[in-house]
């Protein structure tokens, strides 16, 4: 007799987990708002979604992962450009008169802070659909830590700023820490509204 209840359960159960599954369409939230699920984690996390679709599951996965983490570094460079601009803009008076190396310096700080966020990605989540003729669907889920990416980005914009050669440099010589403060405040400011 107990033998049978447990039965019956399970297969009660079973069609639940079945239910469930088909009323949402079987495809996760993630998805279509990779950024909404995970409220309390989304505030000091970014996540991306990409998409591929094609035949070997394998392959797709990596190239899923590989746009995603690519949405992630352009979100991050269009910060870093917003920030050192907005800095500049308010700070003219630190820049050397006369020369605009920003595109210069921006150029390289982004080439920089996409392979660094490329590596500070983590994939969470993969989710395949089969279409038509055995192709396939795959999306990949990444997620970058903001606060440890910002911190980062920090230290590599003072590598940048203090690096410049004479002539190339950002700011005036004694002006250098201060239009990095500068930097450094409309960086944080670019990630707090953006979240």
């Amino acid at each position: 007799m107990l033998s049978s209840t447990r039965a019956v359960f399970i297969v009660v159960l079973l069609l639940l987990l079945v239910a469930c599954a088909t009323a949402t369409g079987g495809r996760p939230k993630w998805i279509d708002k990779p950024n909404e699920d995970l409220l309390e984690e989304s505030k000091t996390a970014r996540f991306a979604v990409g998409m591929v679709e094609g035949y070997s599951e394998g392959d797709l996965r990596l190239a899923a992962a590989a746009m995603a983490r690519h949405e992630l570094a352009n979100y991050v460079n269009v910060r870093i450009e917003g920030s050192v601009k907005s800095a500049l803009a308010e700070q003219q008076n630190l820049v050397n008169p006369g020369e605009d190396v920003s595109e210069v310096v921006l150029k390289s700080v982004t080439e920089q802070s996409t392979g660094m966020v490329l590596a500070l990605t983590t994939v969470e989540n993969y989710f395949a659909e089969k279409l038509e003729g055995g192709k396939l669907k795959v999306y990949a889920r990444v997620k970058l830590d903001l606060p440890s990416t910002i911190e980062r980005l920090k230290t590599m914009l003072a590598a940048s700023v203090q690096s410049g050669e004479p002539g190339k440099k950002l700011f005036l010589e004694d002006k250098a820490a201060e239009g990095l403060t500068a930097i450094h405040k409309a960086l944080d400011k670019q990630f707090e509204t953006a979240q």
